[in-house]
């Protein structure tokens, strides 16, 4: 009885300490060709932005497999690099390329005042500035 409650605390104390930290995410599947990234500024409180991507699935069985956002902060610029990853899923697919469209919004609540540039998969999608 005494062992099984030293594992149960022994476990639970190995959960806990991991609870805290983050490991970096490994990427899963390739890059998606982008054809078009542009970033969209709206009207409102809080400021709404938008990044609009037009895209290829290598094929026709690819899913998007992955979506990453960091912000990397340069000197007095800040560039926000987004990747969208796809993978194949399926066994009997069209080899050709199929196009898709998706509008991913940044959260600028938090960001602090100053001008982000965008780039997705290497585009660069523009630029906005925030000032709230």
């Amino acid at each position: 009885m005494k062992t099984i409650v030293l594992i149960l605390i022994t476990g639970l104390a190995v959960l806990l300490s991991a609870c805290g930290a983050s490991a970096p995410v490994e990427d899963t599947g390739q890059l998606v060709e982008i054809d078009f990234a542009q970033v969209e500024v709206g009207l409102g409180s809080p400021t709404p932005v938008t990044v609009t991507i037009d895209a290829r699935y290598p094929t026709t069985c690819a899913q998007f497999s992955q979506i990453n956002q960091q912000i990397v902060k340069e000197g007095d610029a800040t560039k926000i690099m987004i990747e969208v990853r796809a993978m194949e899923m399926g066994e009997i697919c069209n080899p050709d390329p199929l196009s898709f469209r998706i509008v991913l919004p940044v959260n600028a609540v938090a960001l602090p005042k100053g001008v982000y540039t965008v780039e997705v998969n290497g585009v660069d999608a523009g630029s906005f500035e925030f000032k709230n």
